[in-house]
């Protein structure tokens, strides 16, 4: 499903950017790009092992694609930080408050699960989940929806060419934006 509202984004040119790994970026609904073209939607896709994190208003959203680990970083929260940080920061400048503020902010993150030996699943990476949801919970003082996609398939990533797709499209006239994990609607406040 996502995956089919990627391409339609795509070739409608509703689509403002496609975010790669260890990168965000932001739309504004409704807003037009440089060639007129109005733009409502932002995507990311593959996943795999990785987070997706969001912070989503009735005018904007943010889009964030955290792999597990940076080379310039050590291995562990310290990365997880400093991309929520680089989230939260872009939110919070003087030119994206208007967009964020007083709008109804969501934070949503999209956290992979694999199968455990034995039976069951767990979260991929808890503790970077952990870093990630509360510095979600801190800056819009309330939790966020944690949404799991998966399994990951750690043997060999990619198996699925729908693995870990998150869309989310907004409308201009300001009404609830909405969200999709791969086959799943998230539900916004």
């Amino acid at each position: 499903m996502a995956n089919a509202l990627i391409n339609q984004a795509i070739q409608t040119k509703r689509l403002a950017c496609m975010v790669p790994m260890n990168k965000f970026g932001i739309v504004y609904f409704g807003r037009k790009d440089s060639k007129g073209d109005q733009k409502f939607c932002i995507a990311t896709a593959n996943l795999n092992a990785c987070h997706g994190v969001a912070i989503i208003s009735r005018k904007a959203a943010v889009l964030g694609h955290a792999a597990p680990s940076h080379p310039n970083f050590p291995p562990g929260e310290v990365y997880a930080q400093y991309f929520i940080n680089g989230i939260v920061q872009l939110v919070n400048r003087n030119e994206n408050k208007p967009y964020f503020e007083n709008q109804g902010m969501d934070g949503v993150l999209v956290v992979g699960f694999s199968q455990k030996e034995g039976g069951g699943t767990e979260i991929v990476l808890p503790h970077q989940v952990e870093v990630i949801a509360q510095t979600l919970h801190d800056t819009l003082g309330h939790k966020p929806k944690i949404v799991e996609y998966g399994p990951v398939e750690w043997s060999h990533l990619n198996t699925r060419p729908d693995k870990g797709f998150v869309f989310i499209e907004g409308y201009e006239s300001g009404q609830l934006p909405v969200m999709w994990v791969e086959e799943n609607q998230v539900l916004l406040r």
